[in-house]
């Protein structure tokens, strides 16, 4: 497997320990009904749900819980983050399937999945390898199935937006990307990868998007 240049090594240390925690506060203590609303897109018919970059597992916990029935798979890099997800769902009494496998090649066969979910994770990675998730995102869907995204967005106050930014350069590892994320056209990049019927809500003084779209 291919460990991209960008990942970063904190990953496998501090982070997992702290991410949930720090996670919350960046979502305004919100984190929770912000992945409620995300997997509200989410067809109560779907079968099988991957979670690419799943990180301590948060939302493919919460997936499984609201929708027991589904074969869920949660994917990322480090070890550390897994570790940590495993634990939770064993704890909860929850079979999922979480695995050590790279977002941009995930080596999974293609038209395998009734829905793809990315949850704050593009804003952490560069322009190129974000445009190869994305094209591994629509591969792994079935046709007509869908594909849900959870990221940053730019505030429309000025004030608040300047606020963001500075958290942005504080609390992310490299403050340059993410801030310009910010700027960044992702629903331009959707459509320019095929997908269709795509549909944003914002949320938290737009501070935060949520999109829909399907293959």
């Amino acid at each position: 497997m291919r460990i991209p240049k960008y990942y970063k090594e904190s990953f496998e240390m501090l982070v997992p320990k702290l991410y949930d925690f720090i996670f919350n506060i960046s979502l305004f203590g919100k984190a929770k009904k912000i992945r409620l609303k995300a997997l509200r897109q989410i067809p109560k018919n779907s079968k099988r749900i991957i979670d690419l970059a799943t990180g301590t597992g948060e939302l493919a916990i919460l997936t499984k819980e609201l929708f027991p029935k589904s074969d869920i798979v949660g994917i990322d890099l480090s070890y550390g983050m897994l570790k940590r997800a495993k634990k939770k769902a064993k704890n909860k009494k929850l079979n999922i399937s979480f695995l050590r496998r790279n977002i941009e090649d995930t080596e999974f066969s293609s038209n395998k999945f009734d829905v793809v979910m990315i949850g704050f994770a593009l804003h952490e990675i560069p322009e190129e390898p974000r445009a190869r998730i994305i094209k591994e995102a629509y591969r792994l869907l079935k046709k007509n199935k869908v594909l849900v995204i959870m990221e940053l967005n730019k505030p429309k106050n000025i004030v608040f937006r300047n606020l963001f930014r500075l958290y942005l350069r504080i609390f992310e590892p490299d403050y340059n990307r993410a801030n310009k994320f910010l700027d960044y056209d992702l629903e331009r990049e959707l459509k320019k990868r095929k997908f269709k019927y795509i549909r944003t809500s914002y949320h938290y003084l737009h501070s935060v998007k949520i999109i829909m779209c399907k293959k």
